[in-house]
């Protein structure tokens, strides 16, 4: 079983992840259009690690108040961290198409760390919860935004 506070380590690197992804893939992009809708889901990925620096700050106050909930391999996690930064690297090396790369993100953010994250740590804390479900309805809002900019590109053509 792993330790409540490398969940939330986890989480947030992997927040960070995205946003990383996100910023990449923006500056890559020609379209304005594009470029802002990947630095929105950027910000947004950042805000979710602020959030959960947050959660972390509340577990280092209360730990009693958490405890590991569905089980999960940080060794796993890890290795799918480095498969992000590996397609950060290929993004801003031109290697992946800024159309394929839409693709890859709403596969990423439909993820299951990504879709229960609130399975992995349960809490009792009220700080803790509401930013969880804040950052759960946001990345299901993330998936749409990207979903829809799929289909918005492949009903032009």
């Amino acid at each position: 079983m792993e330790d409540s506070s490398q969940v939330l380590t986890i989480m947030k690197e992997l927040e960070l992840c995205f946003a990383e992804l996100y910023r990449a893939a923006s500056q890559i992009d020609s379209s304005r259009n594009m470029r802002e809708f990947w630095l929105q889901l950027s910000y947004q990925e950042e805000i979710h690690a602020e959030y959960v620096g947050k959660m972390m700050e509340a577990y280092s106050e209360a730990p009693e108040k958490f405890e590991i909930g569905r089980q999960f391999n940080a060794i796993s996690l890890k290795t799918w961290i480095s498969e992000i930064k590996a397609t950060v690297s290929k993004v801003k090396n031109g290697e992946i198409d800024p159309r394929s790369l839409l693709s890859i993100a709403s596969d990423y953010e439909d993820t299951l760390m990504e879709k229960n994250c609130s399975e992995y740590l349960n809490s009792a804390d009220v700080e803790y919860t509401n930013l969880m479900n804040k950052i759960m309805a946001e990345t299901r809002h993330h998936r749409e935004m990207l979903e829809n900019k799929i289909k918005e590109i492949e009903n032009r053509g």
